[in-house]
């Protein structure tokens, strides 16, 4: 089975640093990198481009919307399957999320096991149908 890196990306640190833990001791996830607020995600992720980038929708500087928006303007595609995360996750969330081409929206609510098993999941995507 392939393993798949992920950027985590979370303005709350004792979330960020208890999700980092998680994804680094997955069989299948390694941590390329963390970010704690949206400006230091969107620059880690275009120097990384992981796999996965996990991004909260409310952190500092840039929110996950507003990268995901600087995203959608780059001249080259990324490989990196975008991935956002709330504790607020909706339907109005997870269709805004779809209409921008990102791979799913994740609640805060589940458990860590439960978020890096979806993340495997998401890596094994075929990347025109994440």
């Amino acid at each position: 089975m392939r393993t798949y890196s992920v950027l985590l990306a979370d303005g709350h640190e004792a979330y960020r640093e208890g999700l980092a833990r998680a994804i680094a001791g997955h069989p299948r996830l390694t941590l390329a990198g963390e970010a704690a607020d949206g400006r230091h995600a969107l620059e880690e992720l275009l120097a990384l481009e992981p796999d996965i980038a996990l991004l909260e929708v409310r952190m500092p500087q840039l929110d996950g919307l507003e990268v995901c928006d600087i995203l959608a303007g780059l001249d080259r595609p990324l490989r990196t399957k975008v991935v956002l995360i709330s504790g607020e996750a909706n339907e109005t969330l997870a269709a805004s999320a779809a209409a921008m081409g990102l791979a799913a929206v994740l609640s805060k609510d589940s458990t860590r096991t439960q978020l890096c098993d979806r993340l495997a999941e998401i890596g094994d995507q075929d990347p025109l149908r994440a």
